[in-house]
């Protein structure tokens, strides 16, 4: 399985990821429960879903399109004052759960792979806190 596949077979599973992601992330990061308190966590996985499509497509082919939306998420994040050192703690959550969602498909090139690709994406949304709203 490759990260394409990957993403697919998590498309076709509607919010089982997502659910089991969340649940996961705020047992072990309850302080970023204060960030979705108005959030809809229905809409919040479909909005994970999308982004782990657009961060295989920006790993895959680079797109300045997506890394400049990447930028503008990160800009946001800041603006919701989301601290920049929860996203290698996201990161590590997210691998977890995309270990058990894979089960026997899992293996350590699928991990270097979404490894690779989240390490991307974090990047430039982090890039997005040093911009200011004249650029964007």
């Amino acid at each position: 399985m490759n990260l394409s596949e990957s993403v697919s077979q998590i498309l076709s599973h509607e919010a089982e990821l997502a659910s089991r992601f969340y649940e996961r992330f705020f047992a072990q990061i309850p302080e970023a429960m204060t960030f979705f308190e108005s959030t809809n966590m229905i809409h919040q996985a479909a909005v994970l879903r999308m982004s782990l499509q657009i961060i295989e497509q920006f790993c895959s082919h680079e797109l300045g399109a997506i890394g400049d939306y990447l930028r503008v998420i990160g800009f946001k994040h800041r603006e919701r004052n989301i601290p920049q050192d929860m996203y290698g703690r996201w990161r590590e959550i997210l691998l977890d759960e995309l270990e058990e969602f894979h089960g026997a498909d899992w293996s350590e090139t699928l991990k270097v792979e979404w490894t690779k690709a989240l390490n991307l994406s974090i990047n430039k949304m982090l890039e997005g806190y040093e911009l200011s709203s004249a650029t964007i």
